[in-house]
């Protein structure tokens, strides 16, 4: 009898072991950390394209009576509304418009019937301007056509604009930019890229009545880590250099 009770015993030991092993809880050990970043800012945070403001000096008065020679006070520099350094570029588009404000680019004349001061009957010329982008344009049969000439719309850029020792650099032949020689700072204006606007002495008749725009593009970029390099590939490389070396991906 006390034999069997003493295995009973340790039976019931065994199984009591067992059980614990199936239930045990580890020591175990966790730890996180989360790092909070935020993108460098500008003053209009809600706006994915702000960081530069053209500045402007225009005289409206002026430009909207525009005769051959008259020059047009247009003074043009970019400011830095980021908190960042930034690299500048700049590209000037010039267009021609008609008295419904429509670009144009094109023109034609053809002979209309008319009359003259005392009634008589005469042919006078009628000129019509167009786009040439615009396919449902019925050129008349015998009708004279012609371009309109966006270099009669003469830019003056005075001293700052001159080759790679200059305030900017004309790079116009490769990517129609004009780029700032330089780092703009937070709160930094350029300098000036654009003085004043010129309609052409020798502009004809045919451009009297029509409109004309001058259209300012500025862009800016970081001026670190290479992304000049990256995303202005035609940029001087006066310019991609001041802009540092390219991170590694």
């Amino acid at each position: 009898m006390k034999k069997k009770k003493i295995i009973s015993v340790i039976a019931a030991v065994a199984v009591v072991a067992s059980l614990a092993v199936g239930s045990l809880a580890w020591f175990t050990s966790k730890d996180n950390v989360t790092n909070k970043f935020s993108t460098i800012s500008t003053e209009e945070p809600n706006n994915p394209d702000s960081g530069i403001k053209i500045h402007e000096d225009f005289d409206k008065e002026t430009a909207g009576n525009v005769l051959p020679g008259t020059n047009v006070k247009k003074l043009v520099q970019v400011k830095s509304t980021a908190k960042y350094d930034q690299l500048i570029r700049v590209k000037i588009d010039k267009v021609w418009r008609d008295s419904n404000n429509n670009i144009v680019d094109s023109y034609y004349t053809e002979k209309v019937d008319s009359k003259d001061a005392q009634g008589n009957a005469i042919k006078a010329n009628k000129v019509t301007y167009y786009s040439s982008k615009d396919n449902s344009v019925n050129i008349p049969q015998g009708a004279t056509t012609g371009k309109l000439d966006t270099n009669l719309i003469q830019l003056n850029f005075g001293n700052n604009l001159s080759g790679e020792s200059g305030k900017w650099i004309d790079n116009t032949k490769n990517d129609e930019y004009y780029y700032y020689n330089g780092k703009l700072q937070p709160t930094q204006e350029t300098a000036p890229i654009l003085e004043s606007v010129t309609l052409a002495k020798n502009s004809e008749n045919i451009y009297k009545g029509l409109k004309f725009d001058v259209v300012v593009t500025a862009e800016g970029i970081q001026a670190v880590n290479g992304a000049a390099k990256d995303s202005w590939t035609k940029a001087p490389v006066t310019i991609q250099n001041l802009g540092g070396e390219l991170s590694e991906k």
